[in-house]
C-alpha cells in the first residue's frame, strides 16, 4: 500500500489517501502528503487534476480527527493548509472540485486552532 503513495499515477495516490481515511497514518505522515500533492499539481501547471490533493487533505483530516493527542508541528501545519488555500485561490475555475477540497481544509483549520487553544500554544 505504501507503494501507492509515491506512485506517479493519481489514481494509485488516490486509493492510497481513500483508505487512509478509514485507516488513517500519522497526523504528519498526512500533512506532509498535502503538502507532496500541492506540490505536485503545481508542477503539473494550470489543468493538472486537483483530485489526488482533495483526497489527501480529506485523509489528513481523518488522522486529525482520529488522533485528537498527537502532537506536531502547528507551525508546519498552519504553512501547508494556508499554502493549499492560496493555491486554490489562485487556480479556481468554474466546475472544478475546490469546493470538495475547501471544505474538509476549513475544518481542519478549525482542529488546528482548538489544539493549539488546548496546547496552550
Amino acid at each position: 500500500m505504501e507503494a501507492c503513495a509515491r506512485s506517479i499515477w493519481d489514481f494509485d495516490r488516490i486509493i492510497y489517501y481513500r483508505i487512509r481515511v478509514d485507516t488513517p497514518a500519522t497526523t504528519d505522515a498526512m500533512m506532509r502528503a498535502v503538502d507532496h500533492e500541492l506540490h505536485q499539481v503545481e508542477a503539473d501547471g494550470r489543468g493538472a487534476s486537483k483530485m489526488p490533493l482533495h483526497y489527501a487533505v480529506k485523509a489528513w483530516l481523518s488522522a486529525l480527527e482520529q488522533q485528537s493527542v498527537v502532537p506536531f508541528d502547528w507551525r508546519q501545519a498552519d504553512r501547508v493548509a494556508d499554502a493549499v488555500k492560496k493555491f486554490l485561490d489562485l487556480t479556481a475555475q468554474a466546475g472544478d472540485n475546490d469546493p470538495k477540497i475547501r471544505a474538509p481544509l476549513a475544518e481542519i483549520g478549525s482542529i488546528l486552532q482548538d489544539r493549539r487553544r488546548g496546547a496552550g500554544s
